[in-house]
């Protein structure tokens, strides 16, 4: 992520997405009906790569705890974008409620086996705003950069001592994940 925002810095936006008064030039969907469904296959997939991914495959509550938090956070992005777009006196529109989901999802991938799902739900709207920020930039060229680096950020976040534990089975609380030089 990170290297993708300096990557979308150096290079700086399309030309023409931008009109001469600094203002993004709306570019148009072609089709509601395709996006949405590609955002909602996407979300599927997005299970099967949190659940299994955190290594849970003889632990059932830790998958199922991942699945939860997936799906708050998702949703939470969906509705503050919705919010958002109303509030800054926009319409409606579907196409950033489904940006909003997609940025819910991105936050709480890096942490899903060790977020609460109320701190989830905290993720997925914190992730939407970052991804509306960024959104005024131009999303070709920036296209996920600052909130997949906000989601390597929110894990220490959310991350309490007990969910390490639970987790790592406590590599950090013991010492081991310091250094030689922590234990001396």
């Amino acid at each position: 992520g990170g290297a993708a925002l300096v990557g979308a810095y150096f290079l700086g936006p399309r030309i023409g997405k931008f009109g001469a008064d600094g203002k993004p030039v709306d570019i148009p969907g072609h089709s509601s009906t395709l996006q949405c469904l590609g955002t909602f296959i996407l979300w599927f997939g997005w299970y099967g790569f949190n659940c299994c991914s955190t290594g849970a495959w003889g632990d059932m509550a830790l998958a199922t705890k991942c699945a939860v938090t997936t799906t708050m956070a998702a949703a939470s992005g969906g509705i503050s974008a919705l919010m958002m777009e109303v509030i800054m006196g926009n319409s409606a529109d579907l196409p950033p409620i489904l940006n909003g989901i997609l940025a819910g999802l991105v936050s709480i991938t890096a942490g899903c086996n060790v977020t609460e799902p109320w701190a989830a739900v905290v993720l997925g709207l914190i992730g939407c705003v970052v991804r509306f920020q960024e959104e005024r930039m131009d999303q070709s060229k920036h296209n996920g950069a600052a909130y997949t680096a906000w989601a390597l950020v929110c894990v220490k976040c959310v991350m309490d001592r007990i969910n390490r534990c639970f987790t790592f089975g406590g590599f950090w609380e013991r010492g081991m994940g310091q250094g030689p030089g922590a234990r001396l």
